[in-house]
């Protein structure tokens, strides 16, 4: 899908107002992938990432926020939006292991798995991002930019 997009994204110059309407209707479909969201809509469970129809739909959203943003969106143009960019790397690594910890207990209240899981995938993420990736970011660009010692060889 990946491949398709690019080349899609390569040749094609999307209209204004489609731009908007693809950017928002991605955004809508973002919380439908939650696994117990879209059980209580359709009654149907999903198999993440066996199901070809949730790869399909997680690559148009990746597609649409990625390339069909309006210009100066206010969604992606403030400091919330710089946030999440920020921590999006480690969001994206540690929700999965954020969701298994939380599956078990709370399966039984949907309505409280959801924030309670957006709230801990982003503190997890935030914290991982300030301890982890910005302490190694300083270092290799330390490493990186260190000139060499005179007495060196």
């Amino acid at each position: 899908m990946g491949v398709i997009f690019g080349q899609l994204y390569r040749c094609w110059k999307a209209p204004s107002a489609l731009r908007s309407s693809a950017y928002l209707l991605s955004l809508l479909l973002i919380p439908l992938l939650f696994p117990v969201i879209f059980m209580s809509l359709t009654g149907h469970q999903h198999g993440m990432w066996q199901d070809v129809g949730v790869l399909f739909v997680v690559s148009f959203v990746f597609f649409c926020i990625t390339f069909l943003v309006p210009d100066n969106t206010l969604l992606m143009s403030n400091p919330v939006g710089d946030f999440f960019g920020k921590i999006s790397y480690s969001l994206y690594l540690l929700h999965m292991p954020v969701l298994k910890l939380l599956k078990t207990p709370v399966t039984d209240s949907p309505v409280l798995l959801l924030p309670l899981f957006l709230s801990l995938a982003i503190g997890v993420s935030y914290l991982s991002f300030r301890v982890i990736e910005c302490p190694a970011r300083h270092a290799i660009r330390c490493l990186a930019y260190r000139k060499p010692s005179a007495n060196a060889g």
